[in-house]
């Protein structure tokens, strides 16, 4: 990140520039960032683990912020944006504002997202979380044209902690949305070899899944092949 570039909202100069408070002290503060290992990568989350865990010598660790309703400010979302582009994550996903989008206001939702696509400028992949577990069909449509229409390369299904796991149906809808004009990542509840197959053919390229979920999937599968000879 170049101090006065164009990545970086109106007003400011570098992420030291930012409009917010420095770094606290104490690991305990609602924003410090933190490491979570799934599926053997590191993602930033908030509140669990002090910040040199997630420092630049991890390189390429994703990050994802605004988790997981998507409800922070825009400002706040290329704030985050920002300083994680700074501190060397290799990949970012930035959870769509649900409630904007469920209250009828997918513009805003594009033109939020457009923002968050001009600030990463292709620096690393980028992922629109549409969190299929709060939407209903016609949303997942809207959801996922506003992502593509912002130039979002990428569209995942969801965080994982909606609690409502992602289904072919989702995927489907999402690919219809999408017309191959962005990859597809799937995550959240996908817990065996036939559903992954499943949603690979219908165009996803990507999946979340953690450890033990995506062990058990492959130890299930090795299981019933070794049983059919």
């Amino acid at each position: 990140m170049t101090a006065g570039g164009s990545r970086w909202p109106a007003g400011w100069t570098s992420v030291a520039s930012r409009p917010t408070t420095p770094w606290p002290t104490s690991p305990s503060w609602p924003g410090w960032p933190a490491s979570t290992t799934s599926s053997a990568r590191t993602c930033c989350r908030s509140g669990s683990a002090p910040w040199p865990a997630c420092s630049p010598a991890r390189a390429r660790w994703p990050a994802r912020r605004s988790v997981s309703s998507g409800g922070a400010t825009t400002r706040t979302k290329l704030a985050e944006a920002g300083e994680l582009l700074e501190a060397g994550a290799g990949e970012l996903d930035v959870v769509i504002a649900v409630g904007r989008l469920r209250s009828g206001d997918s513009e805003y939702v594009r033109r939020e997202l457009a923002q968050v696509v001009a600030l990463v400028d292709g620096a690393v992949p980028l992922r629109a979380i549409i969190e299929v577990g709060h939407l209903d069909d016609r949303e997942i449509g809207e959801a996922t044209r506003a992502a593509v229409d912002a130039g979002v390369p990428w569209v995942k299904t969801g965080t994982g902690w909606s609690g409502v796991p992602t289904t072919e149906h989702h995927v489907r809808l999402i690919a219809e949305a999408a017309r191959g004009r962005a990859g597809i990542k799937a995550a959240g509840g996908i817990r065996d070899v036939a559903t992954i197959r499943a949603m690979e053919a219908l165009g996803v390229a990507r999946f979340g899944m953690n450890a033990r979920a995506a062990i058990a999937a492959v130890a299930a599968y090795d299981e019933r092949a070794e049983v059919a000879r």
